[in-house]
């Protein structure tokens, strides 16, 4: 499973054979800002890649600084360590929560559902959407939709907004359109100027309410110079910034990446691996997860199944329940928590692994 980089400034452990922490120094990177490259000693260097939401993509090395040229990638006669990181492989669409409105207030408190809105319903095109999800009212709801949307080409995007009732758009963080007033199918324009370049990923937040009769909300996009059209949802992912695949090279010239690609399920923001997959294209090695359905007691896992079929199995305490009497903890409330791990093997004889917490 991939695991979110801490920051911006990878980590290293002493014992990696390089020089120690204390001997190595970080240099500005051509990205800007805080992110740094780390150098190490006798002038072996690792370069690091981000995209333009700050999320680590590449990294090259470590490697003799002789080993790149100066866009800071490998020439083409060294064999450089590579490893390339992907976010968000999903269906399109974005994420969304939703409220029941109270008072007049809208997206307010703590939201009744949290989804990822079908493409069929969200494509903002035929204005739509009556609702994504059930546990919400036909009228009085409101919602918010987010993720990231990639914009082709520099320069000025013209959005206009159609709704019934209020509709807010963010880009970037910068707000966009404004149509939070009572109306119907009201329509205004906002403007966002692109400088990242052609096919970048930019953060976007729709906020929508609805008071009563049709819900309806719709996104028309004008591209820099181009003609205009409904918002395709292909254009949208979720942005969970959840590391769906990854691949390393071998240090050896022709040999194959190492590839593991991670899915996660029907509830992806969530971050649980439903599955992750060793080499998809050759030994296609799966691992699969399973967690406990009841939402009020947390994502816990229940099963693991390794890709040679052996199962691990998992039960927890109830959530006020007491380890046994003649146990040292015997008094204390086990709040739910882990009770006992079954190792793989025949019921009769597989190992059984059991835990007592003081929490007293």
């Amino acid at each position: 499973m991939g695991t979110e980089a801490e920051g911006h400034v990878p980590t290293m452990p002493d014992g990696d054979g390089l020089a120690p922490l204390s001997a190595r120094t970080y240099s500005p990177t051509a990205e800007g800002g805080d992110l740094r490259q780390p150098q190490y000693a006798l002038g072996a260097g690792q370069q690091t890649f981000y995209d333009n939401l700050g999320r680590v993509t590449d990294t090259y090395g470590p490697a003799p600084a002789s080993a790149f040229n100066a866009s800071r990638l490998p020439i083409s006669t060294s064999v450089v360590p590579h490893t390339r990181t992907n976010f968000d492989e999903l269906a399109p669409g974005l994420g969304a929560l939703y409220w029941n409105d109270t008072g007049g207030k809208h997206t307010v408190g703590a939201p009744v559902a949290v989804a990822t809105t079908p493409p069929s319903a969200f494509e903002f095109g035929i204005h739509m959407v009556h609702r994504f999800t059930a546990n919400i009212g036909v009228d009085n709801w409101s919602a918010r939709f987010t993720g990231t949307i990639k914009l082709s080409t520099v320069g000025v995007w013209k959005f206009r907004a159609n709704q019934d009732n209020g509709m807010r758009l963010w880009i970037d963080d910068q707000l966009i359109v404004d149509s939070w007033a009572e109306v119907h199918a009201n329509s205004e324009y906002g403007l966002f100027n692109n400088q990242d370049g052609a096919n970048t990923l930019h953060r976007i937040r729709v906020d929508f309410y609805e008071l009563n009769a049709t819900a309806e909300i719709g996104l028309w996009q004008i591209p820099p110079g181009g003609t205009g059209s409904w918002l395709p949802n292909a254009w949208l992912t979720p942005g969970y910034d959840l590391v769906t695949s990854a691949a390393t090279d071998d240090a050896t010239a022709g040999s194959p990446a190492s590839t593991l690609v991670t899915a996660y399920g029907n509830a992806p923001w969530l971050n649980l691996p439903a599955t992750v997959t060793v080499d998809p294209a050759g030994q296609n090695l799966t691992t699969t997860y399973t967690y406990d359905p009841d939402p009020a007691k947390g994502p816990r896992l229940v099963s693991k199944t390794l890709p040679g079929g052996n199962v691990w199995n998992y039960e927890y305490w109830p959530d006020t329940g007491t380890a046994a009497s003649n146990c040292p903890q015997g008094g204390s409330d086990q709040m739910g928590r882990l009770k006992r791990k079954y190792h793989p093997g025949a019921a009769a004889s597989r190992l059984i692994e059991e835990y007592e917490y003081d929490l007293t």
